[in-house]
C-alpha cells in the first residue's frame, strides 16, 4: 500500500518523505481559514485540503500560528498492529489512512451522495473534507468491515475511488500513526457518531409524526419504515465495531436507536388498526 495516492490532475507533491508530517487543523472554520493563509506563506508547508497541510521537513508545529489551535499530526508508520491490542501504548501504535477531498463547486446532489458514501465507510470525520480511516490487517479487515452479507464498510482506497468518480480532487495517505496525543481522535469519533445518530433520529421522529396523522397511508408508512430500518442496520454495522476499531463504547446509543425503531413500528402498526 502506497504512502500517498492522488489524482493525476494535481501537480502538488504530496509524498511523505523522511521526517514529513501531515497536519490537520481542527476547530472553527473561520479561524482555520485565516491560519491556513499564514501557513501557506511557509515554503515547506503545502496545503492539501481545508485545514490539512503537508510539512516536508521537521518543523516545530507548536510555534505560532498553530500554538493555540487544536491539531492532529501524523507521521509514517512501518507496521500494522492488531486492533486486539489494548492500552495507551497500543493506541499510540495504531495505524491510519487519511483522505482529503474537495469539490470546486459541489452541487446538492454531489453533497448528498458524498454524505451517503462517507456514512457507509469505516471513516470518522476529522473536519469537513478530511476523513480518518483505520488501517487493519487483512484478516481483521475482512472480519470487521466485510463480515455481513448486507453491509460492507468501504476502506480509504474504495472511498477515494468513489469520490473521484463524483468529480472530487482527492488526496490519500496510508500507513500513518499519530504524532502526539490521542484524545482528538476520541473527540472526532464522538462527533462523527453524534452526526450519524442525529441524522437517523431525525428520520425516525419525522416518520413517527407522519404515522400519527389521520390521512397517513399505511403502505407509504411501511415503505418509509423499511428505509429507516435499513438505515439503522447500516448505523449498527458501522458503530458496533467502534469499540474494537476506535476503543469507543457505542452500546447505549445503539440501544437507544433500536428502541426508537421499535417505537416507530408500534405507531405505524397502530395506525393500521
Amino acid at each position: 500500500m502506497s504512502d500517498a495516492d492522488v489524482s493525476d490532475s494535481t501537480a502538488i507533491d504530496v509524498t511523505m518523505k523522511g521526517l514529513s508530517q501531515l497536519v490537520v487543523i481542527l476547530g472553527d472554520a473561520k479561524i482555520v481559514k485565516k491560519t491556513a493563509k499564514k501557513l501557506e506563506s511557509h515554503g515547506k508547508m503545502v496545503r492539501v485540503g481545508r485545514g490539512a497541510f503537508l510539512i516536508h521537513v521537521q518543523t516545530h508545529i507548536g510555534k505560532p500560528p498553530l500554538l493555540d489551535l487544536p491539531i492532529i499530526a501524523f507521521k509514517k508508520a512501518r507496521e500494522i498492529p492488531s486492533v486486539s491490542e489494548r492500552g495507551e501504548e497500543a493506541g499510540s501504535r495504531r495505524v491510519y489512512s487519511v483522505v482529503s477531498y474537495r469539490f470546486r463547486s459541489p452541487t446538492s446532489t454531489q453533497k448528498k451522495r458524498v454524505e451517503r458514501l462517507v456514512r457507509r465507510s469505516s471513516s470518522i470525520r476529522l473536519r469537513p473534507g478530511v476523513l480518518l480511516f483505520p488501517v487493519l490487517r487483512s484478516k481483521e479487515r475482512r472480519k470487521l468491515l466485510e463480515s455481513d452479507e448486507k453491509y460492507v464498510l468501504m476502506d480509504s482506497k474504495k472511498l477515494s475511488e468513489e469520490l473521484r468518480g463524483l468529480g472530487a480532487e482527492v488526496f490519500r495517505w496510508s500507513r500513518l500513526k499519530i504524532d502526539g496525543h490521542l484524545f482528538e481522535i476520541q473527540n472526532a469519533v464522538a462527533r462523527t457518531l453524534s452526526h450519524d445518530f442525529t441524522s437517523f433520529e431525525t428520520l425516525a421522529k419525522d416518520l413517527r409524526n407522519q404515522a400519527k396523522e389521520p390521512e397517513a397511508q399505511f403502505k407509504t408508512l411501511r415503505k418509509r419504515y423499511a428505509i429507516l430500518s435499513k438505515r439503522y442496520g447500516e448505523l449498527k454495522f458501522k458503530w458496533s465495531r467502534a469499540n474494537k476499531i476506535w476503543s469507543y463504547d457505542t452500546t447505549k446509543l445503539l440501544t437507544r436507536g433500536y428502541n426508537m425503531l421499535l417505537s416507530v413500528r408500534r405507531v405505524i402498526d397502530s395506525s393500521a388498526s
